[in-house]
């Protein structure tokens, strides 16, 4: 033993042992005032019963005791505290969150200052400009896509470029980049040397004065648009083209907006400290905003000092940026978002001497979103130099034409908590796929929740496009031979509810008048209403004159002299007025025959030199037609026609050798077949008719044009064949009254549409045949017998809620097995190699044979995709996609709205067979038509003639019957479906990727990022909280969130290339709700509880809504009713006995919205009501709306 050890042993007053005999005697689980007095007392009467035993309240002793106990309840209070302090999760002190924070290298977010591009909406100079014209353009205002000012785009351009830093012009800017698939130009404004590139200026945005400034825009050094350093020198701003022409919003001459106000402070470094720090007493300092200056010795800004960004590999103390880089900082974010500088200590990076200079940018946490409605334009002066170096100024309006919704309050303390430890464990950098998920909510306190999905793979050369085959990134054109097309007629349906008349007026325009105007109900009037004949009256075209997007002039009669048109005549030429569709054809006039007479002996005739008998010839003889091989024969050169009996004497012979087209370009030509291009006849539509259509029979007006005005050009002598009356769109004042009245006394009625006289009537109840097809043989019936089916529009109610159904009418085009359709956005993509707008669309090959089977057919067919084929439980079916007649030139007219007819038999169908799939939800897939039968009469079938189990399709009764035992048995489910339609045909998809998907090639491994804001959820919220009144809030864009969380692309991996895609809410049940997904909710309450309906109803709703809480779904989920119904019975156990969920569409039986599919761009969310909950006695087929077998 050694000597310390035992004397240790021999003389210490107390060993250990003894120690802590004394310590487990004490009671240490004694904290507060009470516990410890009465802990003081116990031991003292346990240990010491004979020294001390005056324990009453007025003894000294006692006092004594009191004062040691609240001593100790101070101690153990303060110790309690600090050591709770000391940990992450359960700390409360905001300083002591931020100093934990930064021991997990986590940077707390500051505000984020509200900010986006306002448009130059117009510009002046003081300068005197010269145009082209010679105009002095000096104090003139000079506004951008003024329609009244044809040389707008020259003035514009040529007051720029004489405020542009030289050798800048516009078409040569200072930098070019294509950011968010929108080309971007950066261009530089020639200040004055020594002017802040910054002008400030205030707004109220419902109803807080905020400070904003345009700041000095720059592109130059990364992916996104950014503020340049306040000393960057001349002023930046930006021009953008989306390809949309000069009218679109993110077309145009932009400058870069931020809220708050930037100000400076300047501070002193007498002698270099390593590890030196400075606190920047400013409060609400935001993320983003701040530099730092050394100053010279005149005190003039010297060199920018680098601010690095915390992160686990580099610090101000060390680091791995270049030698040359030495000249850093770093920031700490302090209390009510005060900042403070720390620099190094000399090794890694400089030690800061002498004077220098912070400036620091103050925001206000601006979370509302700058919108066009709330942002007013504001006129802004910028002084310049010009080319003899004289001092201008230019005076630009600012209008913001997006909205945007980045502006966020300082990061919470909560969140803080949260964030540390998780952005830990990405070490600030984005490389796997937990990274992309986690690192993003790290840096923005405005993401509240994300997604990413890496969609392809590196290694692409950058030498070649990608070719996306998932069509979503790249351009595609597929070819194949199994589509099929077909028409299917349905109803569609909304709700509303209403306090006053008010409420009927809104909810009519909105539910009425806008069904008015789809495109779908449209398609059912075309379909189902007859065009009136214009062949009879032998009408053709005298074209005047050839403008841009059409041709004026007026119909003539075969004499050449023109025919009144409009109110003005009682021939169907009346209906030829603004919106309606007309067909014009290249039939032939008397001019195009070649005629002959017969003298009862001549049997062959030549024709024309450079003419030829064609196969698709017209031969008339006295005005009856004659047949090829049997009436007559051609020579080997086809140039002489033979009779096999002379024509008699004086016989009238007319030949059309050759079949009349219309070309591309317009004309109308002979031609054997035709040709890529060439068509028949032409869709177009009347933009305008002066008077009588015929100028009191003059023709043309004094100015040379004609009194009829086209919306597309046509040759002269084009024949006038077919119009369809214009259908009218809005509600006239009269209907809308009669509307009002009819709604206010819960009538039931519909609306019929009066072709004949362009009117919208309304039927009555006691006439409105509810539930019938549509029919126009009793239309107009007053009987009061219900017989009256040709309601386009119909509004039934319950007593309580209106339920607006209009028909509709769509086209599907799919393929069987060989193709897959991608469809994502109905935006207008521009096409800069053709220079015009192109548009996903299918095309049905010519190759395909006529319905007849006898020749193909004569041109391609063309049809618009316009949405994806969506299954009631939001599955998007990519095998087919909704089309529409396409229309080539935008002029809202189709190419040929009976191509359908022209390619389809009324009697050829497209059959469809139900399966399960692997989540056990029954769809439908494509069967081959010659495995059923199609009859128009089953009983006429001998059965014995097939085998067992075949299936037959009755398209009479529209039944399918399988064959079982020799007996036609009627299948009563849905196992098969039948479409009129057509399959197995050829033909090409054509899609167009969007312009800002377009990606570097070199940077193949696609990140998509799916991101919910906060601002728009709590907009969202808001706005449901506030009775869903007004407009439902949109989510930002793309370009929104490229433009708000483009630093993202400082942590990704190289080879990555991030898109960014806004979530929105996919809103259920409501009647905001699509109208596939509103719903009722009827509910059987318990007879013991003691609760009203309007507290059950109350009380569902409630817990409906914290089911749908954020936190409880993911983008892309399945909502599934029972769980919904599980967790509505747990809450309110005891006070009801069941719910159940009834689609409000007449379509959906009950089990309709069991199931619901999310898109990876939605998240779920309840827009219901106590309006859409329904107490009832109990469940029945009728008021859960079950129809057959319930599914």
């Amino acid at each position: 033993m050694s000597t310390s050890d035992r004397q240790k042993t021999l003389f210490l007053a107390e060993d250990w042992t003894k120690i802590y005999q004394s310590f487990r005697n004490a009671n240490f689980d004694s904290y507060d005032f009470d516990t410890i007095r009465r802990a003081m007392i116990d031991y003292i009467q346990l240990y010491y019963p004979e020294d001390f035993n005056d324990f009453i309240e007025s003894s000294e002793y006692v006092a004594l005791i009191d004062l040691i106990a609240y001593v100790a309840q101070s101690i153990s209070y303060r110790v309690d505290l600090n050591a709770r302090e000391n940990f992450l999760d359960t700390a409360q002190r905001r300083d002591s969150i931020l100093r934990l924070a930064r021991f997990l290298n986590y940077k707390p977010k500051r505000n984020q200052a509200a900010q986006g591009l306002v448009k130059i909406t117009s510009i002046s100079t003081t300068e005197s400009v010269i145009d082209s014209l010679g105009n002095n353009l000096a104090n003139l205002i000079i506004t951008w896509n003024d329609a009244a000012n044809p040389d707008y785009l020259e003035q514009f351009t040529a007051i720029l470029n004489s405020s542009l830093e030289k050798p800048q012009k516009v078409g040569k800017p200072v930098a070019s980049k294509i950011l968010n698939g929108i080309s971007t130009d950066l261009y530089r404004f020639n200040t004055p040397t020594g002017t802040l590139p910054l002008t400030r200026f205030s707004q109220n945005i419902e109803g807080q004065r905020l400070n904003f400034e345009i700041v000095n825009a720059d592109i130059t050094d990364k992916d996104s648009i950014y503020e340049a350093s306040p000393a960057a020198g001349a002023y930046g701003f930006i021009y953008r083209s989306d390809g949309k022409g000069n009218g679109s919003s993110n077309t145009g001459y932009f400058m870069y907006l931020k809220q708050g106000s930037l100000t400076s402070n300047d501070i002193n470094f007498p002698v270099s400290v390593p590890n030196d720090f400075r606190l920047i007493d400013i409060i609400n300092v935001n993320e983003t905003d701040v530099w730092l200056y050394s100053l010279d010795q005149n005190g003039n800004l010297d060199v920018e000092w680098t601010l690095l960004e915390s992160n686990g590999g580099n610090s101000v103390i060390y680091n791995s940026l270049t030698n040359n880089l030495r000249t850093i900082y770093s920031i700490n974010s302090n209390d009510s978002d005060r900042v403070q500088l720390e620099f190094g200590d000399g090794v890694f990076s400089e030690m800061p001497l002498g004077n220098f200079r912070v400036f620091v940018r103050q925001s206000d946490s601006v979370t509302s979103a700058l919108t066009p409605a709330n942002f007013s334009a504001t006129n802004i002066n910028l002084p310049y130099i010009d080319k003899n170096n004289i001092q201008q100024t230019l005076t630009l309006t600012l209008t913001l034409t997006n909205s945007y919704q980045n502006g966020a309050d300082t990061e919470s303390q909560t969140d803080i908590q949260n964030n540390a430890p998780i952005n830990f464990y990405t070490q600030n950098r984005m490389i796997t796929g937990e990274d992309y998920t986690i690192f993003p909510l790290t840096s923005n306190q405005n993401i509240i929740k994300v997604k990413a999905i890496n969609r392809t793979a590196s290694g692409i050369s950058q030498y070649f496009d990608v070719l996306d085959p998932t069509q979503k990134y790249s351009s595609t054109v597929s070819f194949a031979d199994d589509g099929y097309l077909y028409k299917e007629n349905f109803e569609k349906s909304s709700t509303f509810t209403f306090t006053t008349i008010n409420d009927i007026i809104y909810e009519l325009l909105k539910n009425v008048q806008v069904v008015m105007g789809e495109v779908e109900l449209q398609n059912f009037y075309l379909g189902n209403y007859a065009a009136k004949d214009l062949t009879s009256l032998d009408a053709t075209w005298h074209l005047s004159t050839r403008t841009n997007n059409g041709c004026t002039g007026y119909v003539k009669n075969d004499s050449e002299n023109p025919v009144i048109v409009g109110d003005y005549t009682s021939n169907n030429l009346r209906y030829l007025e603004p919106d309606c569709y007309l067909k014009i054809v290249s039939e032939p006039t008397t001019a195009h025959f070649q005629s002959f007479a017969g003298d009862g002996v001549t049997k062959s005739f030549t024709l024309t030199t450079g003419t030829f008998l064609s196969n698709n010839a017209q031969v008339y003889i006295n005005n009856v037609a004659k047949t090829f091989g049997i009436d007559f024969y051609t020579n080997t050169g086809r140039t002489v026609i033979s009779f096999v009996t002379a024509p008699a004497l004086g016989a009238s012979i007319k030949v059309l050798p050759n079949k009349l087209y219309f070309t591309p370009s317009g004309t109308i030509v002979a031609s054997d077949s035709s040709l890529d291009g060439y068509r028949d006849e032409i869709w177009l539509s009347v933009a305008k008719v002066v008077g009588d259509g015929t100028n009191n029979g003059q023709g043309n007006l004094l100015s040379g044009l004609g009194p009829v005005v086209l919306n597309q050009y046509i040759p002269n002598d084009a024949k006038f064949a077919l119009i369809y009356p214009k259908l009218v769109t809005q509600i006239s004042n009269s209907l809308l009254n009669q509307m009002i009245t009819l709604v206010q006394n819960y009538r039931n009625f519909g609306l019929r549409y009066d072709y004949n006289t362009n009117l919208w009537l309304v039927i009555t109840d006691s006439n409105l045949d509810e539930n019938g097809d549509f029919s126009l043989t009793n239309t107009g019936d007053t009987s009061n017998t219900n017989l009256d089916a040709s309601w386009l529009i119909k509004l039934t109610n319950d007593g309580t809620r209106y339920t607006v159904t209009s028909r509709a009418s769509r086209l599907i085009f799919g393929s069987a097995l060989e193709h897959r359709f991608f469809y994502e956005s109905s935006d207008k993509i521009y096409d800069y190699k053709a220079g015009s707008v192109v548009k996903d669309h299918v095309t049905v090959s010519k190759a395909n044979m006529n319905p007849a089977g006898t020749s193909s057919l004569i041109q391609d067919y063309n049809y618009l995709i316009y949405d994806t084929v969506t299954d009631s439980d939001g599955y998007i079916n990519n095998d087919k996609v909704k089309v529409n007649f396409y229309d080539e030139n935008d002029n809202s007219v189709p190419d040929n709205p009976n191509s359908f007819d022209i390619i389809v038999n009324s009697n050829s169908y497209v059959f469809f067979k139900r399966y399960l799939d692997v989540n056990n939800f029954s769809r439908y897939q494509w069967i081959d038509d010659s495995n059923i039968i199609v009859t128009a009469d089953h009983t006429l079938i001998d059965p014995t003639q097939y085998l067992n189990g075949q299936i037959y399709y009755d398209y009479t009764l529209d039944t399918f019957y399988e064959q079982i035992d020799n007996l036609l048995v009627a299948i009563t489910d849905s196992s098969y479906i039948a479409k009129v339609g057509r399959d197995k045909l050829k033909f090409e998809h054509v899609h167009y990727a969007l312009n800002n998907r377009r990606i570097d090639p070199s940077l193949s491994n696609i990140i998509e990022l799916y991101i919910l804001t906060q601002n728009y959820d709590t907009d969202f919220r808001s706005w449901l909280s506030n009775g869903q009144i007004g407009d439902m809030p949109m989510p930002p864009t793309s370009d929104e969130l490229s433009l708000a969380y483009g630093n993202l692309n400082n942590y990704k991996a190289i080879s990555d290339e991030i898109i960014f895609f806004p979530v929105k809410y996919r809103t259920l049940f409501g009647a905001n709700a699509d109208a596939q997904y509103q719903a009722t909710f009827k509910v059987i309450k318990n007879s013991n509880a003691v609760v009203s309906d309007n507290e059950v109803k109350t009380k569902v709703i409630y817990w409906i809504n914290q089911y749908f809480a954020l936190g409880n779904f993911d983008f892309g989920d399945k909502f599934y009713f029972t769980e919904l119904v599980s967790y509505i019975h747990k809450n309110m156990a005891g006070i009801i006995n069941s719910v159940v969920i009834v689609p409000n569409d007449p379509a959906l039986t009950f089990g309709g919205l069991f199931e619901i599919q999310s898109q990876p761009t939605e998240i779920f969310i309840s827009t219901a009501t106590v309006n859409d909950v329904y107490v009832v006695q109990g469940i029945s087929s009728q008021n859960i709306n079950a129809s057959g077998a319930i599914s």
